[in-house]
């Protein structure tokens, strides 16, 4: 049994075109010989937040425009549910989000059945009982928090220029995600092809089956790095233990590999009663059938979500071109990739905060102007101890991984909604103060997860096996990589 707790759908603005980011590797001497330091040999990968190694980023420059569907001046709705799914004796609570393909209703406020909706992102919470001298209280904590993935992003990108191909692809070639496990079935598809002289076609990291599921930690660059080296060392650990069962590729992805839809206590009844897995979207109606009470919940807002966010009725497009590749735009993709992900771990849906690196010293000046704008993810949740965890990460990792290290002065003043958009004021070295406005409730679409380019996957792969290779201090020989 599957109903919503609450469902609302929110009237989104008007935004400047995007483009694809994809991740690139920048891997040297220099970068191992600093990682092999920090990190312990790759023994300690929670050095990687200190250490300031851009070794993955989005590309510097954008490689094609992304749309999505109707286009970028498209109104539409953006959507939350909460949902709650009963099944034996095991209840799982699950927050989805996502966008529609328009915004109409009737005048009678009739919602159109064949309304196409795109699932974005999935959070999956748990809640525990906790006694204590007052009674017992639901604590909750987040299980799982993907994104949703597919090919249609990367499918409507026009003037994509790939680093090796000089002409236009077609529409039918395919698409790649970089998850970390894409990246080591890469590295063992690309070994068993020299080992066998033979073409290796290997589907996993294609969309060849429908969505991806991406957790939404990957965005960060020092935990997307974190995750490949500590991902090798538990493969050679088995290694070691003596299970020498393919190879040591294999074990990473394994160990790394994300959910699949058919895991997920939602999304596999989605995949099993509509085409969902292979469209990556469903009608209103369809929804309403999987969720029996949603059109009763169902609350649609046709007004601005808050004082930060953008007046819907507006229609010229506020901030800078997110085609630029100025060192505030890179910086701006970062942020709004890695952002909205400590928030969704740390429960927080809305929150405003500044953050100044230009002081003395190494730390961060992290301040909230306007505690009133913080908003709870879930009903009941006290979020006190989860803003000072939020803080934390943002200093340690995240600006950490923005700034190289805190090496470049910055101050930032940022707005978010989760469900809604995000607005980013930035200074760097100094330089006057620059504004970027961003639709946060379907980055899945522009997310650096996707490529239309399979030697993009291949570089980088090759690249993290060096490093792998290198900082691990391994001999891939013995190893059997």
């Amino acid at each position: 049994m599957i109903y919503a707790e609450s469902a609302i759908f929110m009237e989104t603005g008007q935004y400047h075109d995007h483009y694809t980011r994809p991740l690139s590797s920048n891997v040297s001497n220099e970068s191992i010989n600093a990682l092999s330091t920090i990190t312990n040999n790759g023994t300690n990968v929670d050095a990687l937040a200190l250490a300031g190694q851009n070794i993955v980023q989005p590309v510097a420059q954008a490689i094609g425009n992304v749309n999505i569907v109707n286009g970028w001046s498209t109104k539409r709705f953006s959507f939350v549910i909460e949902v709650v799914v009963e099944e034996h004796l095991h209840t799982t609570r699950q927050v989805i989000t996502g966008f529609t393909d328009h915004g109409d209703i009737s005048f009678a406020g009739s919602v159109d059945p064949n309304m196409k909706m795109y699932i974005n992102n999935v959070l999956t919470l748990e809640v525990t009982k906790q006694v204590g001298i007052n009674g017992s209280r639901d604590v909750v904590n987040v299980r799982n928090n993907y994104q949703v993935l597919n090919d249609g992003c990367a499918h409507n990108a026009t003037n994509y220029s790939p680093d090796t191909v000089t002409s236009y692809p077609s529409i039918n070639s395919k698409t790649y995600s970089l998850r970390p496990s894409d990246v080591f079935d890469k590295m063992g598809a690309v070994h068993e092809a020299g080992e066998y002289g033979t073409v290796v076609y290997d589907t996993r990291s294609d969309f060849s089956n429908g969505i991806h599921l991406s957790n939404r930690a990957n965005n960060s660059p020092a935990h997307y790095t974190s995750k490949i080296l500590s991902g090798y060392n538990s493969a050679l650990n088995q290694v070691d233990y003596g299970d020498l069962t393919g190879n040591t590729s294999d074990w990473a992805s394994n160990y790394v590999r994300d959910s699949i839809a058919q895991e997920d206590p939602f999304l596999k009844y989605l995949a099993s009663s509509t085409n969902f897995q292979v469209n990556a979207w469903l009608t209103y109606g369809e929804m309403c059938s999987v969720v029996g009470n949603l059109d009763t919940v169902a609350n649609f807002m046709l007004m601005s979500p808050s004082p930060y966010t953008s007046p819907v009725d507006m229609t010229n497009k506020e901030g800078e071109y997110w085609s630029d590749s100025t060192m505030e735009t890179v910086m701006a993709n970062t942020l709004v990739a890695a952002v909205p992900a400590v928030m969704s771990d740390t429960l927080i849906q809305n929150i405003a905060f500044t953050i100044d690196t230009t002081g003395i010293g190494d730390e961060p000046i992290f301040t909230i102007p306007d505690s009133g704008f913080v908003k709870s993810l879930v009903k009941n949740v006290n979020l006190e101890n989860f803003i000072t965890l939020f803080a934390d990460r943002m200093k340690s990792i995240v600006i950490r991984d923005v700034c190289q290290g805190n090496r470049i002065p910055l101050r930032l003043h940022m707005y978010v909604d989760i469900f809604s958009e995000t607005k980013i004021f930035l200074s760097v070295n100094g330089n006057p103060e620059v504004m970027y406005v961003y639709p946060t409730f379907c980055d899945s679409v522009v997310s650096s997860m996707v490529v239309k380019d399979e030697q993009r996957l291949t570089n980088i792969a090759h690249d993290l096996e060096n490093l792998t290779v290198n900082v691990c201090n391994t001999d891939t020989n013995a190893r059997g990589f």
